[in-house]
């Protein structure tokens, strides 16, 4: 996603997320306690990962996720409850489609 800081190529931190959909960062981290967004595991050192959830850990992102996360975002800002629209955003992500009742939405990238 172009014109948002990377650490790395591909990789983007959680204020990218923030500047990109709106969210706040206290939204950002109830979607990671939930699982609805899924950071990268962060290094302590050599051999000690540390832990993925939580405020407080420095959480590291791919472009996928950066883009469920944006998705989240409109969803919710649309009025959809998080609990819903956090596995609407990821079928999307995962699958190019996602069903809500009789409803298909299918993700249709330019």
């Amino acid at each position: 996603m172009s014109g948002f800081p990377e650490i790395a190529p591909g990789l983007h931190v959680t204020s990218s997320i923030v500047d990109l959909t709106g969210a706040t960062y206290r939204q950002i981290n109830y979607w990671i306690t939930n699982g609805y967004i899924k950071p990268l595991v962060v290094h302590q050192g050599p051999s000690q990962p540390r832990p993925n959830k939580g405020s407080g850990n420095h959480h590291l992102f791919d472009e996928c996720e950066v883009k469920v996360a944006w998705l989240i975002a409109h969803l919710v800002e649309q009025g959809m409850a998080p609990i819903k629209a956090g596995p609407l955003a990821r079928d999307l992500m995962d699958n190019g489609e996602a069903v809500m009742g009789a409803l298909t939405i299918r993700l249709v990238e330019p």
